[in-house]
C-alpha cells in the first residue's frame, strides 16, 4: 500500500480542483455535450468494476497456516480497500448525476437554460473537477490493489516458510545421531 496515503490525496484532490477551476473559467458546458454518451458509459463501467472489486472475497483457504499478525494485517488491509471502494463507488453515482444534469442543462428547454445560465460553468467545473478525481482514484485503485496483492505474498511467504520450518525439524528430531565409540585409533590428548 502507499507510504503516505493522506500527501497523495492531497496532492490529486489539489490537482482536481485545479482542473474544476479552469473547465469553470475556461470551457463552456456546451464543449462537453459531444463527450457525454460516452462519459456515461465509461462510468458505468468505472462503477461496474469498482462493484466487482468490492465482490471479492478472502483467498485464504487454511488460515490454520497462518500467522495471527498476518491475518489481521490481511483482514484490516482488505477491510480498508472495501471501504475505499464503496466510497469510490458512491463518487462514481455522484459523477454520473453531474454528467445527467449537464445533459439536461444542455439540451432542455430554452426559457429553462436562460434562468439557469449561470450553472453552466459550474457544470463544466464539477466535471472537470470530478473526471480529474476519478482518474486519479482509479489510479490509487490499482496501487491498492498491487499492494494488497504484495501483501497476500508476504503473508504466504511467511507461511510456507513456517511450514517448512516446521517439517524440517519434524525430519531432525526423527533422525536422532548415534554417536558410536568403538577402537579406532588413539585419542588425542592421551598417552
Amino acid at each position: 500500500m502507499n507510504p503516505n496515503p493522506h500527501v497523495s490525496s492531497l496532492v490529486c484532490f489539489s490537482g482536481a480542483v485545479a482542473a474544476g477551476v479552469g473547465c469553470f473559467c475556461v470551457v463552456p458546458l456546451e464543449i462537453w455535450k459531444p463527450v457525454f454518451p460516452g462519459l456515461l458509459v465509461a462510468m458505468s463501467m468505472f462503477g461496474a468494476a469498482t462493484l466487482v472489486r468490492l465482490a471479492r472475497a478472502a483467498p485464504i483457504t487454511a488460515p490454520a497456516t497462518f500467522d495471527e499478525a498476518d491475518l489481521k494485517a490481511f483482514f484490516d488491509t482488505l477491510e480498508t480497500l472495501a471501504r475505499r471502494l464503496c466510497w469510490l463507488f458512491n463518487q462514481m453515482l455522484c459523477a454520473v448525476g453531474i454528467i445527467l444534469v449537464s445533459i439536461w442543462l444542455c439540451d432542455g428547454d430554452t426559457h429553462v437554460i436562460k434562468r439557469w445560465d449561470v450553472l453552466g460553468p459550474v457544470f463544466s467545473g464539477f466535471l472537470g473537477f470530478i473526471l480529474s478525481w476519478l482518474i486519479t482514484r482509479l489510479i490509487s485503485m490499482i496501487n491498492g490493489d498491487i499492494g494488497f496483492l504484495r501483501l497476500q505474498r508476504r503473508i504466504l511467504e511467511n507461511a510456507l516458510a513456517r511450514e517448512r520450518k516446521k517439517a524440517a525439524e519434524k525430519i531432525a528430531s526423527s533422525r536422532s545421531v548415534e554417536l558410536v565409540s568403538g577402537n579406532y585409533g588413539r585419542v588425542i590428548g592421551q598417552q
